[in-house]
């Protein structure tokens, strides 16, 4: 059997950082701190050089990973509402071209959407939809509306349903 000078080496290195853990950490945070702002140029560089890689490597993470990503935009825009509006008002006209365009360029694609999500609204009675019946030709908001009306206001449409449904059936018997 050869003597692996490679092999010998990784093994010894992983002892050794196992065995000096606590000194390799401070050793990397002096460094650091007293390197700052060399790493954090390398790093720009390094970054600049290879932004195709990282874009790819970002995009792969959020396709993988899209309800963390979800939930972590969420946390954020809720803890910070400030940055949002501010971000908004520093860029007002870019985001309305750029929905402008957006919406010329899939314009059936949201509109079907649109009349998917409604119809999943209005045949599963969601609170979304059944607030918007009662809002209509008011001059109420839908935050006006209490849940106990939401809930008597789907029994209500429910029974309705039925009856039609049960109109039709006796009808094609």
């Amino acid at each position: 059997m050869a003597f692996d000078k490679k092999e010998y080496q990784k093994k010894y290195r992983k002892k050794y950082n196992e065995e000096n853990k606590e000194e390799i950490a401070e050793y990397t945070k002096k460094y650091y701190e007293a390197n700052k702002e060399v790493i954090a140029e390398k790093r720009k560089k390094y970054y600049e050089a290879n932004k195709e890689v990282f874009a790819e490597k970002n995009k792969k993470y959020r396709e993988v990973n899209k309800e963390a990503c979800a939930e972590y935009n969420k946390k954020y825009r809720e803890a910070n509402p400030e940055y949002t509006k501010k971000y908004y008002e520093e860029n007002k006209e870019a985001i309305v071209e750029y929905d402008k365009k957006y919406y010329e360029e899939n314009k059936e694609a949201i509109v079907e959407r649109v009349k998917k999500y409604q119809k999943k609204n209005k045949e599963g009675l969601t609170d979304t939809y059944i607030k918007s019946l009662l809002v209509k030709h008011t001059t109420l908001s839908a935050n006006d509306i209490p849940k106990e009306l939401i809930e008597l206001t789907r029994i209500k449409l429910q029974i309705t349903r039925g009856i039609k449904d049960d109109k039709k059936n006796r009808k094609n018997d």
